[in-house]
């Protein structure tokens, strides 16, 4: 996506400028001239390239709150629900239709309790922890990190994983 330099210049006072202001500056009867007491002037510079906008704006996140995880994304490869691997089909489709560029979990207030070896291995073997954040509840680690980077590539997006913020880089990957 390119960004391209617009200006224009405006008189009057910060607290008189709102959407009607900006509708007047980029309208097209201005655009082409027409006079007014107050003349705009709008100039753009579409030969000129400011840069790129980074897909990691355009980002998503899912969190662990109420149902978007488990019921939401997660339903477990035994459910009745069709999913892949364990991933809601029809979560997925949709998903796909929005084309993530970069997936970043977990989301919110959970990500400072969560440590991503909780959610590899064996789903029976991974340890259980309370979500204290969103109604205490007992998070199993069924849908973890190796669960997430496996949704990442069904959606061929990139995977943004969040570390806890009250510990170091060695403890983080240790």
């Amino acid at each position: 996506m390119r960004v391209l330099e617009a200006s224009f210049s405006y008189k009057g006072t910060i607290s008189k400028w709102n959407h009607q202001h900006l509708s007047e500056v980029l309208s097209l009867r201005n655009l082409v001239g027409r006079r007014r007491e107050r003349m705009n002037k709008v100039i753009i510079n579409s030969d000129i390239e400011k840069g790129t906008i980074s897909k990691h704006i355009y980002g998503h996140f899912a969190e662990h709150l109420g149902r978007c995880i488990y019921e939401g994304i997660w339903v477990g490869e035994d459910s009745i629900i069709p999913n892949t691997k364990g991933i809601r089909n029809d979560v997925l489709e949709a998903l796909k239709q929005l084309q993530i560029p970069v997936l970043r979990w977990p989301g919110g207030c959970f990500a400072d309790e969560y440590h991503w070896k909780d959610g590899i291995g064996p789903r029976e073997n991974r340890k259980r922890m309370v979500n204290t954040h969103w109604g205490g509840v007992v998070e199993n680690n069924h849908f973890g990190t190796h669960e997430f980077m496996l949704l990442c590539e069904l959606l061929e997006c990139e995977p943004y994983i969040c570390g806890k913020g009250n510990i170091s880089p060695f403890q983080l990957i240790c």
